[in-house]
């Protein structure tokens, strides 16, 4: 794992280019389980905000594609940042009650 991914998003997306550079063979395999540390679940995921930015600007940089565009599309589209084909803008940070009301119910498995 590149150890220059900080916080949350990004690493392992990272990972799986490199992997795909070193002509790794990956396989999907139906019905496979995967397990997860459950945790609180934010849509969009504002209490992530500065890494994600951070982070996809760095897989951009390294990839020359974005990654996370799911989070980077609500950043967008809520006003927080401008994004195009080369750069993303921050036009301001959620606020705490953003970040508060994005928090869903423990039920909610993934965003």
């Amino acid at each position: 794992m590149d150890e220059r991914y900080v916080g949350y998003g990004g690493e392992e997306t990272d990972f799986a280019a490199r992997l795909e550079r070193a002509v790794v063979p990956m396989w999907w395999v139906g019905g496979a389980r995967a397990y997860h540390q459950h945790h609180v679940v934010h849509t969009p995921a504002y209490q992530h905000f500065d890494a994600i930015i951070r982070n996809a600007r760095l897989f951009r940089g390294t990839w020359g594609r974005w990654c996370m565009d799911y989070w980077l599309g609500h950043f967008a589209e809520r006003g927080l940042i401008a994004w195009d084909a080369d750069t993303i803008t921050v036009l301001r940070g959620p606020t705490a009650e953003e970040v508060a009301a994005s928090k869903m119910p423990p039920e909610v498995l993934f965003s």
